[in-house]
């Protein structure tokens, strides 16, 4: 397929069929997190000339992963030290090897909150306890009392 016909195909909207913007333009946008819930920032985007769906290239989006990552990182940040896990704690509360807790997809992916103080990485308890019961320990930290 030549780049013309590529470039062709990411214009056409999947949500009607309708085309694109050929333009990209600064935006805010709202995203919902099961970390943080909506979290807003200004992107690049292509907005479809018909529903007003809308397009972000790769860039952008690594741009608000690095974004939101920072801010679950700072909010993990303010919870007290008392409140987070060893590595050793975990895997005894997950009944699993410390090889396994380093292995698992999902506790790599941050289906697991952790954060890392000199050079050790620590689990919030309450997350781990969520991944236990339900297989995905995140949930809105900024609801939390």
């Amino acid at each position: 397929m030549s780049n013309k016909n590529k470039s062709l195909l990411a214009s056409i909207c999947s949500e009607c069929g309708n085309m694109y913007e050929q333009k990209y333009k600064l935006e805010e946008l709202g995203h919902e997190t099961k970390e943080l819930g909506k979290v807003y920032f200004k992107s690049k985007i292509q907005r479809c000339l018909n529903c007003k769906d809308y397009l972000i290239s790769l860039d952008e989006y690594e741009k608000l992963k690095v974004y939101i990552d920072d801010l679950v990182s700072k909010k993990l940040s303010s919870f007290p030290i008392v409140d987070f896990i060893s590595s050793e704690e975990t895997c005894r509360l997950l009944d699993i090897k410390r090889n396994d807790l380093k292995k698992n997809q999902k506790i790599k992916r941050g289906y697991i909150f952790s954060y890392e103080i000199d050079g050790k990485r620590f689990f919030l308890r309450k997350s781990v306890e969520k991944f236990k019961k339900f297989g995905d320990g995140r949930f809105n930290l900024n609801r939390v009392i």
